[in-house]
């Protein structure tokens, strides 16, 4: 059995990260994600997290009931953070 096509063009850990978020923003535990339970920001958004590190916020997804944001540092790595603890700059 061969390795997908995909993963042969993954080279490095924040491009992994940055697909793994795009089918966090697809899909749940449960399948397709309702098109309800997703808001893009377009364009995305400079934000400042509760820990006071800026990144820009680019969607929101709702899982289990809270909102949480994507949101990418200046190094491209992407976290999601409740909507809570994010604020605009």
């Amino acid at each position: 059995m061969g390795i997908s096509p995909l993963y042969q063009y993954i080279d490095d850990e924040t491009e992994a990260h940055r697909i793994a978020s795009d089918l966090d923003v697809q899909y749940d535990a449960h399948g397709p994600r309702p098109a309800d339970a997703v808001r893009r920001v377009d364009p995305a958004q400079p934000v400042e997290r509760a820990e006071w590190r800026s990144g820009e916020l680019d969607v929101w997804i709702r899982d289990n009931g809270q909102w949480l944001g994507r949101v990418r540092d200046e190094k491209g790595r992407v976290n999601w953070i409740p909507g809570s603890d994010l604020r605009p700059l």
